[in-house]
């Protein structure tokens, strides 16, 4: 975790989902937007499992980066406790993709939350839930 005085977010920018100074990262550029996160990505050839098909390892990491990341941009640093993800259909490389991410509920240091992807026409393609625990003591700023 974050060395004592050392700024959170400044390392959050090598994060393999949404980090600006990650070279192998996904680099998903994710805005607060009603009162949640959203962000866009088109998977390429390098992310997928079979021919045209997204690995569930990107899908995956793609819902729990943009939880966390709602989270950091509210001011909360925070780990993923549990992740779990139901995959509705095949993801397809190519297709400029909708990742979004909602807070359900908070207690003390647990959020719940949850995320979704969505083909460009709007369909479901995978949503996860996740449970998340602040870290206490870090810099956020």
């Amino acid at each position: 975790m974050a060395q004592t005085g050392t700024c959170f977010r400044d390392l959050h920018k090598e994060c393999f989902v949404c980090g600006e100074n990650n070279p192998c990262g996904l680099r998903v550029d994710f805005r607060l937007e009603d009162g949640g996160l959203t962000g866009i990505f088109t998977p390429r050839q390098r992310h997928q499992v079979l021919p045209e098909i997204v690995h569930g390892g990107i899908i995956s990491s793609l819902l729990d980066g943009a939880m966390a990341k709602l989270l950091l941009l509210r001011g909360t640093v925070a780990l993923t406790a549990r992740l779990r993800v139901s995959f509705k259909r095949v993801v397809n490389t190519g297709d400029r993709l909708k990742i979004r991410a909602t807070l359900v509920k908070q207690r003390h240091r647990l959020f719940i939350m949850k995320a979704t992807l969505l083909s460009p026409d709007g369909t479901l393609l995978a949503e996860a839930t996740g449970t998340f625990l602040g870290q206490t003591g870090e810099n956020t700023t």
